[in-house]
């Protein structure tokens, strides 16, 4: 049998085969080569991001933190600074009223001008004496802060800004790429029923179908574009096959895989987890008990429409005793700022739903939590504005009687009952103003205007501090409790906080990964680091701008120099409108004594005047603005931390030789 050879067609189907297996081969080592330079790149860039976000967590944090806690024991300082200011000038306006009354018409002008002053002077001087202290204490309270401020400026330099600038550029651009590539190497689509049953109750919080304005709501609220305007009408007209106005979860499986909004589950899914992790941080980082009660529900209104056993977890231990009942009035208080916050755009009535779950896990406790927000020296305590006591109460108390078993509840241990055909609101709204007017009888909480009895007080007030007292409230809510000297947490609400935000962050891992499975991508379309970075570049740069004249180079002399022009000025200032106010008053005194010369310089009624001199004694302190209450030396610190600038009255103590005001001319 004759030798066959090898068929040509198989020997170069062969090399063929042979060749293209080398030149996948080849392919794969250098995707696997690209791979791994992109991993090795990515890997180097978050190190970078970890060594950013540890210095923000261990270093920037702690500073901060410190920080807040010297601008808060500072506001005290500074409380007890404007007491004594309004004590002063309270005290001086007394003093010349009084001793007009005793002016007699035998008399000489000059003799009773004499007189009134030297008694003037006296009692300005010694209540002087014991407002100085409190000036330096309250420089002394200012020095830490402003210490940290100082260094701030000094290390976070424009170069600094730069590079953490690029940092969010080139960042964009490594996830960008990233993603590119993951899309091609991996398949998409995974955990689609996980995403699609947790997208869905963002949108349905009630579980009754999605309806026309909660398409809209959640369209605003995490801002996906493409459901804006008549889109969400068109979506709903298109897939609502059942015909009842709303989409179903089987309806909503069809609508989300529409193109006109492509990676709609994505986008919200990211948006909500972002949302989580910001509070999530708020709560880790909150060590006051009306903040972290706060941000606790900032939690709630975001997961109440979307996952009940959070909510149901979180109420059960408010009413049970694991935490203090301090802590759950001001769950309570928050709920009703959150119902009044015009900028809350949730569907649910987080605070009804709360209060439900409440008096379900422990309804005794829940009115307990009620009586406990009704005391009205608990409430101002807390640093909450006591006029807004009477309304919060009556809220509260509508959600637990709306409740089931609510009424029954307040029957059997509230500790107000109401009378005749009155309801539990109307009794406790009674009680609670009641009791704070007896509080403010008691405290003299009334902004400070109370002391101010006498018209020749009202003077001094109105041409030193423009027309305000200067213990006076700004009426900016977080002022108000930062000034009032809010209570810290207890340890128990400090690690319930700590286990909800461990919770938090797991759940933000849950919903990134599953982002991750479904889409092939590791961030949304328009997500951008960059961006991120640099909206805390600015708030950063706007921060320490506005702190650089009073912490930067210069700023604490600054502010020494104005404390003491405060303290060798203010007497003067004063007694140049004591002088005024007795040279006004005298005449009318002449007046009403029979003397018609005199008759022609009095004026009936003073508060024009004043009013008239409060707008003329608007000025400038030397090449600074006078600021909130006109306190030079002091108010620098409010109105940096409170952010308000007010060109309000004129300074004490910034009266110099050559820019001296004429008050009698003013006054009379």
């Amino acid at each position: 049998m004759a030798n066959q050879g090898v068929p040509r067609c198989t020997l170069c189907l062969f090399i063929a085969t042979i060749s293209c297996h080398v030149m996948v081969l080849v392919g794969n080592l250098y995707t696997s080569k690209m791979l791994s330079g992109i991993g090795r790149s990515a890997s180097g860039w978050g190190s970078v991001a970890s060594s950013v976000s540890y210095a923000l967590d261990n270093e920037l944090q702690p500073a901060m933190g410190n920080v807040t806690q010297w601008l808060s024991t500072a506001v005290d300082v500074i409380d007890e600074f404007e007491e004594g200011v309004d004590n002063m000038l309270s005290l001086t306006g007394s003093t010349i009223d009084s001793t007009l009354k005793q002016y007699a018409p035998n008399m000489t002008e000059a003799k009773f001008e004499a007189i009134a002053r030297h008694h003037v002077e006296q009692v300005a001087t010694k209540a002087m004496k014991k407002v100085e202290p409190l000036t330096y204490k309250v420089m002394d309270s200012l020095r830490p802060p402003l210490k940290q401020v100082n260094e701030w400026l000094g290390s976070f330099s424009e170069k600094i800004q730069d590079t953490l600038e690029e940092f969010g550029t080139v960042a964009d651009r490594a996830q960008k790429l990233v993603d590119q590539v993951m899309t091609q190497v991996n398949s998409a689509g995974g955990m689609a029923e996980e995403m699609l049953w947790d997208t869905y109750h963002i949108f349905d919080p009630y579980d009754d179908g999605i309806q026309l304005h909660e398409f809209k709501l959640v369209a605003d609220q995490y801002g996906i574009s493409a459901l804006q305007g008549q889109k969400a009408n068109q979506l709903l007209m298109k897939y609502d096959d059942s015909g009842d106005g709303s989409i179903q979860i089987n309806e909503y499986e069809n609508m989300v895989t529409d193109p006109s909004v492509p990676g709609m589950m994505t986008t919200i899914l990211r948006t909500y987890s972002k949302k989580l992790a910001s509070v999530g941080s708020a709560v880790r980082n909150s060590h006051m008990r009306a903040e972290v009660a706060e941000n606790v529900v900032d939690y709630l209104n975001i997961v109440c429409g979307k996952n009940l056993t959070k909510v149901e977890w979180i109420t059960s231990k408010l009413v049970n005793g694991h935490l203090p009942m301090e802590f759950t009035a001001d769950i309570f208080y928050q709920l009703y700022m959150k119902k009044m916050d015009p900028n809350n755009l949730s569907p649910v009535d987080v605070g009804s739903l709360v209060i439900n779950y409440t008096m379900k896990a422990n309804a005794k406790n829940t009115v307990a939590a009620v009586d406990q927000l009704a005391d009205t020296t608990f409430f101002a305590k807390e640093g909450f504005d006591i006029t807004i006591e009477d309304e919060t109460v009556v809220q509260v108390i509508q959600w637990v009687t709306t409740a089931k078993g609510g009424e029954a509840a307040m029957k059997a241990f509230a500790k107000i009952q109401p009378k005749g055909s009155e309801s539990y609101a109307d009794a406790y709204n009674t009680a609670v103003l009641k009791s704070e007017q007896r509080y403010t009888a008691l405290t003299g909480n009334t902004g400070g205007q109370s002391q101010y009895h006498s018209d020749a007080a009202l003077n001094l007030r109105d041409m030193l501090l423009g027309g305000s007292s200067a213990t006076s409230s700004s009426g900016d809510p977080d002022a108000l409790q930062a000034s009032s000297g809010a209570q810290p947490a207890k340890p128990q609400t400090l690690l319930f906080a700590e286990e909800l935000a461990n919770n938090v962050s797991r759940t933000v891992t849950d919903f990134n990964n599953q982002c991750y499975a479904y889409s092939g991508t590791s961030s949304n379309p328009l997500d951008s680091a960059c961006n991120s970075i640099n909206g805390m570049i600015k708030k950063t740069q706007s921060f320490l701008t506005l702190m650089n004249d009073v912490a930067g180079p210069g700023g604490q002399e600054f502010l020494h120099k104005q404390a003491d022009q405060f303290l060798n000025g203010t007497v003067q200032d004063i007694m140049l409108i004591s002088d005024a106010l007795v040279a006004k008053g005298l005449k009318t005194a002449q007046c009403a004594a029979g003397q018609k010369a005199a008759c022609n310089y009095a004026y009936q009624d003073g508060a024009p005047e004043r009013a008239e001199s409060r707008e003329s004694s608007r000025w400038v302190c030397g090449s600074a603005q006078v600021w909130q209450k006109g306190w030079c030396a002091v108010t620098m610190f409010q109105e940096f931390h409170f952010g308000r600038l007010k060109v309000l009255g004129p300074p004490l103590g910034a009266v110099t030789s050559t820019n001296r005001w004429d008050y009698k001319a003013l006054l009379l």
